[in-house]
């Protein structure tokens, strides 16, 4: 990626549309987008929706590769989002570096301080699980208090929730707004047997994962984990796919409550 100043990035996603095609492709990264189809997602005209992205591809932002059709004529272009992160912070932070250090220090001490990091990480996620919850079923007109629902979500999340109630009160639509901002993932849905499926067509530590995959995704794993339990309770996470880095498409699992014995033991 060139070097590109802050406020020529803060200008260029200054427009909204912009901002919006952006979003869309780093979003989907590694996938690429031709004109037409940005264009047809945005109900823009093509030169308007090429425009847009040259602009994203002079700044770093998006990379342009060129894909033969098979049938002659000049090359189609394809868009997708560059590998580079983009952060703005006044006054400038490196927390990429802070990550990378500490992930570096966690595996060189071993696998009981990567476990330490594994339980830290359940934990946020469980106390983020819980909150969620709470606002959830007090939201609206809910007939639990406050302290009730608090409880309530304690008793699940110690293993005491009625079997086949796991989602109870909660839309699978709420569930995956809150498990893509918290979680990044890109798709939540019930499947037939009544667990879920949950998927990820972006690493949303990719950057840092590129050279600590086997730690880093077992930390993110684990705060998966805890904010879904904070959420419904006990479950098993069943890993289908991996790895996303390693040019699949997604990396997938299934979601489903743990059996009655793992919940009270």
């Amino acid at each position: 990626m060139p070097t590109t100043q802050p406020t020529d990035i803060a200008a260029v996603l200054a427009d909204p549309t912009r901002f919006a095609i952006y979003e869309k492709l780093a979003s989907n990264r590694p996938k690429s987008f031709t004109v037409q189809e940005i264009a047809e997602e945005f109900s823009l005209h093509p030169n308007v929706a090429r425009t847009h992205l040259s602009r994203l591809e002079e700044i770093g932002l998006v990379s342009l590769a060129l894909e033969k059709s098979g049938r002659g004529g000049r090359p189609g272009k394809r868009y997708s989002a560059s590998d580079e992160p983009v952060t703005l912070q006044f006054p400038r932070r490196d927390w990429m570096l802070l990550a990378r250090l500490l992930v570096e220090t966690l595996e060189r001490l071993g696998p009981e301080a990567l476990h330490a990091a594994e339980s830290v990480a359940y934990q946020e996620g469980l106390r983020e699980g819980q909150e969620w919850r709470v606002r959830q079923l007090t939201s609206g007109q809910q007939a639990r208090s406050v302290a009730a629902a608090a409880a309530h979500v304690a008793g699940e999340a110690n293993g005491h929730s009625p079997a086949g109630e796991w989602l109870k009160g909660i839309p699978v639509e709420s569930l995956a707004g809150k498990l893509e901002d918290a979680a990044g993932t890109s798709e939540v849905w019930r499947r037939q047997d009544g667990s879920l499926g949950l998927r990820f067509t972006t690493c949303p530590f990719r950057e840092l994962a590129c050279e600590h995959v086997d730690s880093v995704c077992s930390i993110h794993r684990a705060l998966l984990r805890g904010i879904l339990e904070g959420i419904v309770g006990p479950v098993v996470l069943q890993q289908q796919s991996n790895q996303l880095l390693d040019g699949q498409a997604s990396c997938d699992y299934v979601i489903a409550p743990a059996p009655a014995v793992a919940r009270t033991a």
